[in-house]
């Protein structure tokens, strides 16, 4: 089968959600199909890691500025203004021509923002969007975790203009997948007309495995891409807020935030003493295996997080919100530990650091469950039935 997938981003590494995504799609299904694949990217980099799975690249330069003026004009549009960024005529003129050179089976959008180009795709072509998280929920618990007005009002808006673009959008795709049935619930809000598949996402368990390095004594961490808004200050708060309290009980704590583009304000935390801002790392898993707790106080965000997948296929006990874990098949102190609260979270930071038992059960049912229901092999052969089917009844 010919498969085109579409991408804002090129996929290796797989810095991000969307780009974890279909670089293990890529991975675990290129043998079995020709996989062509095009990129629409904003970058000024040149530089493309090789994928030697795949039939096929394209890579489109289009330049996408954010600005004011575009904002402001954004207020009365339909759509968020990041949708507008993102969409270029050439581009999907581009896209049109690869689309008619190829003639794909199946052509499978890897980003709720990009789903926009539809209309350059030929009607009776199956088509797939990988949507993943549900953006008007994303927006609504973004706008409860401020109390700045003018970021509230923002957020709500972009909530209404979000589930514009889902009803609109999105039933004109033969397949949109969430990562977790709240993001899908909460889609089926917008649009009946949606045809929704949930797939939860994977994690490559042998690549994220211990490799029984020697820890680092009474080590924290968060990981994630730090431009993110929820994840940065996720990290923000374990630095400022938590960490200071666990100093109190253990005086030699350290914190390692990692991840690719820390704010200003991370970088400004960092002192090479205990607290460490690294930025992107070649081997995140060499840092990991190094830790002893992972901490992650989310207050918004959606879908499934890849990093607490990762963390836990290491076997680092993790510490996390409510929101961390959704989507993930676990229970509550026995595979992590969810917390509500600031001096919750630095408590069992400190009691994990302390009590080995403990730490050692959470560590061995983490990585227990990882094994049992998270590979990507797995993963990718539920959206290989999916592209089997709609190729057929097309």
């Amino acid at each position: 089968m010919k498969v085109l997938i579409l991408t804002q981003n090129w996929p290796n590494p797989p810095i991000s959600g969307e780009a974890a995504i279909i670089y293990n799609l890529i991975k675990e299904l290129g043998n079995k199909h020709d996989i062509y694949l095009i990129t629409i990217d904003s970058s000024k980099s040149n530089n493309y890691k090789e994928m030697t799975e795949l039939k096929y690249k394209e890579i489109i330069k289009v330049e996408m500025k954010k600005n004011i003026f575009g904002y402001i004009i954004s207020l009365v549009l339909p759509y968020p203004y990041g949708i507008y960024t993102k969409y270029k005529k050439s581009a999907g003129e581009k896209i049109k021509e690869s689309i008619y050179k190829i003639n794909p089976d199946i052509i499978v959008v890897g980003s709720l923002g990009l789903a926009i180009y539809y209309k350059y795709f030929p009607e009776k072509k199956p088509k797939q969007l990988i949507a993943a998280d549900s953006l008007p929920m994303v927006m609504d618990r973004l706008a409860r975790d401020t109390n700045n007005i003018f970021k509230k009002v923002h957020y709500l808006s972009h909530k209404i203009k979000a589930t514009n673009y889902e009803r609109d959008i999105y039933p004109k795709f033969d397949s949109v997948v969430y990562v977790s049935e709240i993001d899908a619930n909460e889609a089926k809000k917008s649009s009946k007309d949606i045809k929704i598949d949930v797939i939860s996402n994977g994690v490559d368990k042998e690549k994220f495995k211990s490799r029984n390095n020697k820890k680092i004594l009474h080590s924290i961490c968060f990981a994630g891409n730090l431009g993110y808004i929820p994840n940065e200050k996720a990290a923000y708060r374990l630095c400022t807020e938590i960490f200071p309290l666990v100093k109190k009980e253990i005086s030699d704590a350290k914190v390692y935030i990692i991840g690719v583009d820390p704010s200003n304000r991370l970088k400004k935390l960092n002192n090479d003493s205990d607290i460490f801002i690294t930025g992107y790392v070649d081997d995140i898993v060499d840092y990991l295996d190094r830790m002893e707790v992972f901490c992650s106080f989310l207050e918004a965000g959606g879908g499934i997080k890849n990093k607490i997948l990762e963390a836990m296929s290491m076997g680092l006990p993790v510490v996390g919100t409510r929101y961390c874990f959704e989507g993930i098949e676990g229970n509550n102190g026995k595979h992590y530990i969810i917390v509500d609260d600031i001096s919750s979270a630095a408590s069992n930071i400190v009691k994990l650091i302390r009590e080995g038992k403990i730490k050692n059960y959470l560590s061995f049912n983490a990585r227990n469950l990882i094994e049992k229901k998270y590979s990507w092999k797995f993963r990718a052969e539920q959206y290989n039935n999916i592209w089997e089917y709609l190729r057929w009844m097309k």
